[in-house]
């Protein structure tokens, strides 16, 4: 009996479903209205009397965060003249043809840092190394390139310092 009395209140509802939604969106304008009303209530003292608890950067006394960011501005205080922020403006993320040019040259590179590698395990290290300079002046962030060329120069570095 209990199941067939909810459907038929459900089915009621759902007939008056308009004075339902009504009821509710009165409901909730008079909560909103009591909100507002609540909240201009407050008297200038009052809101002087609470002050907001002081807000604390943790990163300002974060001795690595300083040491970093000195550095940073010590060592290129103009970012219009860094690398890596150039390239960033350049690259527009919302331009298709931009996005397609970039992942062509990004392939490129690979492909040249492929057979770069190539050649350094085959024990070809001076066109090995003329081919990773000239991935690295495209893109000098190039992280593989940047290892494989670590790895040429390491033996030269070493002998330099033994002489």
């Amino acid at each position: 009996m209990n199941k067939d009395r909810m459907k038929e209140i459900g089915q009621k509802l759902l007939h008056r479903i308009d004075l339902v939604t009504l009821g509710v969106l009165l409901a909730l304008l008079a909560v909103m209205g009591w909100l507002y009303i609540r909240e201009q209530g407050y008297t200038p003292e009052q809101i002087e009397a609470s002050s907001p608890a002081p807000l604390k950067n943790e990163l300002d006394e974060n001795e690595s965060v300083k040491e970093i960011v000195n550095n940073f501005v010590a060592v290129n205080p103009d970012i219009s003249q860094d690398e890596v922020v150039r390239r960033a403006v350049q690259n527009n993320m919302f331009d298709r043809k931009s996005v397609e040019e970039q992942a062509a040259i990004q392939k490129e590179l690979n492909e040249q840092y492929n057979r770069a590698e190539g050649m350094f395990n085959r024990g070809q290290v001076p066109q090995a190394r003329q081919l990773l300079e000239q991935i690295l002046q495209r893109d000098p962030n190039h992280g593989p390139a940047t290892e494989l060329m670590k790895r040429i120069t390491a033996p030269e570095d070493g002998a330099d310092a033994g002489e």
